[in-house]
């Protein structure tokens, strides 16, 4: 309670112009809900080379907080990140790489991200590089979006919080994907009646518009 009220407070009041701060958090990268609290089917994810079984109670309490950004993952091909968590609490999306959630033998279509590389060594270092073409995950996508929302803060530097976030929403592109899910055989890639989507919330990040 004492983290979801300082969330509250910096998004209302935050930041050095008083009128909060955009606090983007990444959905994460299980395929599964952000929040259900019976999680009856159980989840499985990846954690090493050893796939896990989790059927405990599930709650994001973070990113499924009402005044943050919670950013899920597409990919290059306007399709969700096999990975992706995904439910109602999702408000938008961003292109990042792809991968299968439960075996990295699996290989699905999507281009990584480029970006610079600390890296020394792992999944994305790139030998006598400076750079790396494989960065992702939703912790790619969540920066993208919070990049935009710098963008639309330069452009009118008198906006609240509340509102870049909306602007975010507002201006998103309404990609679909009809096809099931890799692993839970869900079809969520569709709009409800208000415009929102369980896998990219109300769209595709968009810094053109």
């Amino acid at each position: 309670q004492l983290v979801f009220d300082k969330i509250k407070e910096l998004t209302i009041s935050g930041g050095p112009r008083g009128k909060g701060c955009v606090i983007v958090f990444a959905a994460h990268n299980y395929n599964a809900p952000i929040k259900d609290l019976e999680n009856r089917n159980g989840v499985s994810y990846l954690a090493g080379n050893r796939v896990y079984r989790h059927s405990d109670p599930i709650w994001n309490g973070d990113a499924s907080h009402p005044d943050v950004i919670c950013v899920a993952a597409s990919t290059s091909l306007n399709k969700k990140a096999a990975y992706s968590n995904w439910g109602k609490e999702i408000d938008i999306c961003a292109p990042s790489n792809n991968y299968h959630p439960l075996d990295g033998r699996i290989k699905l279509k999507g281009r990584g991200i480029c970006t610079t590389d600390n890296f020394n060594v792992g999944d994305y270092f790139s030998p006598n590089s400076r750079y790396t073409t494989q960065f992702g995950g939703t912790s790619s996508a969540a920066p993208t979006v919070a990049g935009v929302a710098g963008l639309v803060l330069s452009a009118n530097p008198s906006l609240t919080a509340k509102e870049v976030k909306q602007i975010i929403l507002d201006t998103a592109d309404k990609i679909e994907d009809p096809e099931p899910d890799v692993v839970l055989g869900n079809q969520k890639g569709h709009y409800d009646e208000k415009g929102h989507s369980e896998w990219f919330g109300y769209g595709k990040v968009n810094a053109f518009r």
